[in-house]
């Protein structure tokens, strides 16, 4: 048998070989990732033929679920039993929030493209593509006399809810941004981030600048209970909160909280943006487990929101 004949015969072998392998490999057990609720919350769907509203809104609460696409919404729904307050939501749409300079974008692009309808390089807060400074919702809302007010269970100062009152060139920037929250009139804030108002490489206290501004300053959910109008900044961690086992229901509470201040606001309604800031974390861990606990943590804030519409 001729050399070239043998090799012919010995490829065509491998190559069966490989595709009877690969057939094979596809079906091979891999270990079984799962969650489970341990608790389904209780979820109510409002009849829309049932609710009445005005031609223009009054109030504006943007949830925004960081990381959050259909695969993640659609465990969280089968976690939960099949109910999602989500699901009250009547129109459904996509928008393009990828990033100036990149397809796979980041927090800072996604979040200003949001917050100011402008695409920007990944990183980027409150900039345009060209480092130019772009007004955001928080901004617009002032201009309109409207109360404003950031909640996220991440840092306040992380790069999503930076972009709805921050202009810095990099979402790392977290003093900078930081001290961009005194150069606003926003009513209310929540989340983590206490260490960069106050354990700052300028050694400003912008806690103290806070207070001479007129804001009340708690250090936890249960020293703003008895707030209920006025300026007021809660912070939640020295940095960012713990996933949603270690933190209770701080998204839920400092929703309802945000809602209760705003709404005792005199003037033209209010504009409040709320982040589920670990769905991305999740992701990133390749943890369905953490994914669906906080799809369903963000879930239970959207409850609190669809009582007070």
């Amino acid at each position: 048998m001729k050399l070239k004949t043998i090799l012919n015969i010995f490829t065509y072998l491998f190559f069966v070989n490989t595709i009877t392998t690969a057939q094979k490999e596809y079906k091979k057990q891999k270990p079984i990732i799962e969650y489970t609720a341990t608790q389904q919350h209780t979820v109510t769907i409002y009849n829309p033929d049932s609710l009445s509203f005005a031609a223009t809104p009054k109030n504006i609460i943007l949830f925004i679920g960081d990381g959050m696409g259909l695969s993640q919404v659609f465990a969280g729904l089968t976690a939960n039993g099949g109910n999602l307050n989500l699901l009250n939501m009547t129109h459904i749409g996509f928008s393009r929030t990828q990033s100036a300079d990149s397809f796979v974008t980041d927090s800072g692009a996604g979040g200003t493209a949001i917050a100011t309808g402008h695409k920007t390089n990944n990183g980027t807060i409150g900039l345009d593509r060209n480092n130019v400074i772009v007004p955001n919702m928080v901004e617009i809302a002032e201009l309109h006399q409207k109360a404003t007010g950031l909640v996220a269970t991440s840092s306040i100062t992380h790069a999503t809810p930076a972009s709805f009152i921050a202009h810095q060139e990099s979402r790392k920037q977290d003093e900078d941004i930081a001290a961009d929250f005194l150069k606003t009139d926003v009513d209310v804030f929540i989340g983590g981030g206490s260490d960069f108002f106050m354990k700052r490489d300028d050694h400003r206290n912008l806690v103290q600048e806070l207070k001479d501004k007129n804001y009340q300053v708690a250090f936890s959910m249960d020293e703003a209970e008895l707030i209920t109008n006025g300026k007021l900044a809660v912070f939640t961690a020295e940095n960012h909160n713990p996933d949603y086992t270690k933190r209770g229901n701080m998204l839920e509470e400092a929703t309802s909280k945000a809602i209760t201040v705003l709404k005792n606001h005199e003037g033209a309604g209010f504009f409040l943006m709320v982040e589920g800031s670990q769905i991305d974390w999740g992701g990133h861990a390749n943890d369905v487990g953490y994914i669906c606990g906080e799809v369903l943590d963000l879930d239970k804030a959207i409850g609190q929101a669809l009582k007070f519409a």
